[in-house]
């Protein structure tokens, strides 16, 4: 007797396995909530180059906004602190939710080198850089899903006109 039929006897459905799944973070955030990419359990979190570079234009702001930027760059130091470059971009494994569940890696993605394309929006603008790294990803990732995570309407817009299958 097969295993199918087996569980069909009791009733019992395979569970198919757990989709990979990218998550791909806006600034807003981790300004929002600075510790956010320790959020996904057990699934990968890639932060693009250009929302460091928007976290550090904002930190020296005089505004609560500043403080939260601060803190979301101190934690992301600690995460990846005794990480190699080659490691960093590869991906560093967050801390373990519990042993049920194992954690995701926490990467960052230089969007600065990515190449323009038919398919890339320009690059003139910073969301427009995140949302290519996503794209880029979810190019040369097919069997993983790829999700979008910002609180900027337009730019879950933008995403959805581009290509993007999950904001």
């Amino acid at each position: 007797m097969t295993e199918e039929n087996m569980n069909n006897e009791k009733n019992i459905e395979t569970p198919a396995p757990e989709e990979k799944i990218i998550y791909i973070l806006d600034t807003n955030i981790l300004l929002h909530e600075p510790f956010a990419f320790l959020s996904f359990k057990e699934h990968d979190v890639v932060v693009p180059m250009t929302v460091l570079e928007e976290l550090d234009s904002i930190k020296d702001r005089r505004k609560d906004v500043s403080r939260d930027a601060r803190v979301a760059i101190r934690a992301l130091e600690d995460t990846l602190s005794d990480a190699t470059p080659e490691q960093v971009l590869a991906g560093v494994k967050l801390p373990e939710n519990d042993e049920q569940h194992p954690s995701g890696c926490l990467s960052i993605i230089n969007d600065y080198s990515l190449k323009q394309t038919a398919q890339t929006l320009s690059f003139n603008e910073n969301d427009n850089r995140i949302i290519n790294a996503a794209l880029y990803i979810q190019d040369k990732t097919p069997d993983s899903k790829i999700v979008l995570v910002t609180k900027d309407i337009n730019m879950r817009l933008k995403a959805k006109g581009a290509g993007l299958a999950y904001v």
